[in-house]
């Protein structure tokens, strides 16, 4: 399968600013999904991780969620 792994931003003055990693990718559902995502500021050391479980791609969903005011204002 074809998918990021890692991904690096630099900035203006050609310094690594940002990585973000794609872990724990497993098949749900017959679709690869990433689980887990790691980013990291190297200029500030802030770090943000993204963990995703329940992934559910055959969960019906109302579209009354995908209204342009609801998506301005959130759930």
């Amino acid at each position: 399968n074809w998918m990021l792994r890692k991904v690096e931003y630099w900035d203006v003055h050609q310094a690594l600013l940002k990585t973000i990693t794609f872990e724990q990718i497993e098949a749900v559902q017959g679709i690869w999904t990433v689980h887990r995502l790691h980013a990291i500021n190297h200029q500030s050391d802030h770090q943000t991780i993204l963990e995703f479980d329940e992934v559910d791609y055959k969960r019906e969903l109302d579209d009354a969620l995908f209204t342009s005011s609801r998506l301005n204002k959130g759930p």
